[in-house]
């Protein structure tokens, strides 16, 4: 639109003035924006983002003793403190992430953070903060 008034002095066929212009131009803009907030797209990334889980805090870290997942415990505040646990990313909506190593894994809990653990020589075992949160 922008472009089309400044080769010809017209927005969709109307003559107007510089100000003009822009008042029509960000009016238009701010219609479409309208627009979107109403349509399902929109709505559904909000839901998205309202169920996304929470990055668990150093704290959080701390206050966990221990977690056993899969009959292995893992003590969590040791390997927090020694950087042995960290963050890798988010499971997407359909509940699958990809690993460090940029492998497809499913069959996890949706929008959930990913957390691994270094299990030395290159292995990484990954878990949702549901899991090491369930130690706390």
């Amino acid at each position: 639109m922008l472009n089309t008034f400044l080769q010809t002095g017209k927005i969709d066929g109307k003559e107007m003035r510089p100000a003009e212009a822009a008042a029509y131009i960000l009016e238009k803009e701010a219609d479409a924006y309208r627009q979107y907030e109403s349509s399902q797209e929109f709505k559904d990334g909000i839901s998205q983002l309202n169920n996304q889980g929470e990055v668990l805090s150093d704290q959080q870290f701390k206050d966990i003793d221990s977690v056993t997942i899969n009959n292995d415990t893992y003590q969590v505040a040791d390997l927090y403190k020694n950087k042995q646990l960290f963050f890798v990313t988010y499971s997407d909506k359909d509940g699958m992430f990809k690993t460090l190593r940029g492998t497809d894994q499913e069959g996890v809990e949706p929008n959930q953070p990913i957390y691994g653990i270094d299990m030395g020589n290159g292995r990484v075992r990954y878990f949702t903060g549901k899991q090491l949160s369930a130690g706390n």
